[in-house]
């Protein structure tokens, strides 16, 4: 099998999550070349955009092929440096008194990308930023607490969980591929190759 295929994906499960798994299959089926292009909005499927979509809301259109094939956690983490300022919370009601890292909210192209809003209002929000790897930085570097993915938090050691047992906000993750095109050789390789990836690595997603 050979040739090019397109998976389309957020920026946070593109870059700390897809990008190292599809070097292990290039290095198994080194005819394939995969392109992973990341925005934060759905790119449409039924146009051949991309061939494969990853994303934590399934696409809509005509003649799609869609699944769940797994889903992450995200938890509120924040730095050494800003938990030894600040204090850390206690409780969830005690989230109020905090600083927060978060998304430009006008620029959410996905409604469930909004999940800083199930734990709290986000009010006393000190840097906001549409990337993910930008928010996580910013964290990292000790500017509030963020609600982030674990898959890509636990990348930096500088960060720390907080109220892990009390907050837990949960999005699924769904494949997505057109009917026309998920038969092909190499489309196939690919799509079995996520299906797998998100099985096996269900704990990395979903625990500390």
């Amino acid at each position: 099998m050979a040739g090019r295929v397109r998976a389309a994906s957020m920026e946070g499960i593109a870059a700390y999550s897809l990008s190292a798994r599809f070097a292990e299959l290039t290095a198994t089926m080194p005819g394939i070349v995969v392109e992973l292009v990341s925005e934060r909005h759905l790119i449409n499927l039924t146009k051949h955009e991309p061939d494969i979509s990853v994303s934590f809301v399934p696409p809509q259109g005509p003649r799609l092929s869609v699944r769940r094939v797994g889903d992450f956690r995200l938890a509120p983490f924040a730095s050494k440096s800003y938990l030894i300022r600040r204090g850390g919370p206690d409780t969830r009601t005690d989230l109020q008194d905090h600083d927060f890292v978060y998304h430009v909210d006008d620029l959410i192209a996905i409604e469930p990308a909004h999940w800083l809003s199930e734990i709290r209002k986000p009010t006393d929000v000190v840097f906001r930023s549409t990337s993910m790897a930008a928010q996580q930085k910013a964290v990292a570097a000790g500017a509030g607490i963020g609600l982030l993915p674990l898959f890509s938090a636990k990348t930096n050691p500088a960060l720390v969980p907080v109220l892990p047992d009390a907050v837990v906000v949960r999005r699924d993750l769904y494949l997505g591929v057109h009917e026309d095109i998920g038969c092909v050789g190499r489309v196939r390789a690919v799509t079995r190759f996520l299906t797998s990836l998100f099985t096996d690595e269900a704990g990395h997603l979903n625990e500390f």
